[in-house]
């Protein structure tokens, strides 16, 4: 409609009517349902990939966390490694990887891609490297 309005339009009185600013005010916006007032979900929320703004610091273990209390509780106080407990089963990395992994000093030491790349299948002959034998070779010995 360009920059023409619609002017003098009365109350909205059936679903299907239009409604003038002032209507919409007061039911959209004044008469807002805080979330305090409202019964709690008894199912998941979903919040269509929109995002919750403006969250207060976590003052209660239930309570949400903004990224600012995440971020200095669980990056900047992280446990290292070699303060925890050993594990007693399997570590699952979920497929992650575990990256600079130095070289191994002792025979209980995992080893990394370099080391192994260069202690094992550098001293390895190919089939091609072996010259063709000349008579019969006997596998039986």
């Amino acid at each position: 409609m360009n920059s023409f309005k619609i002017t003098g339009l009365g109350s909205a009185t059936s679903n299907t009517d239009a409604l003038n600013r002032q209507t919409a005010d007061g039911r959209y916006y004044l008469n807002s349902t805080t979330l305090d007032s409202i019964t709690a979900p008894t199912a998941s929320l979903s919040l269509n990939n929109q995002l919750i703004t403006n969250l207060a610091n976590a003052v209660s273990g239930t309570d949400a966390l903004n990224q600012d209390t995440a971020d200095g509780r669980y990056y900047t106080n992280s446990t290292p490694l070699n303060s925890i407990t050993v594990p007693d089963g399997n570590l699952n990395l979920n497929s992650h990887k575990i990256y600079n992994l130095a070289n191994p000093t002792s025979n209980g030491d995992a080893i990394n891609k370099l080391y192994a790349e260069s202690n094992f299948y550098a001293n390895t002959t190919t089939l091609d490297a072996i010259a063709v034998p000349t008579s019969s070779v006997s596998l039986n010995s």
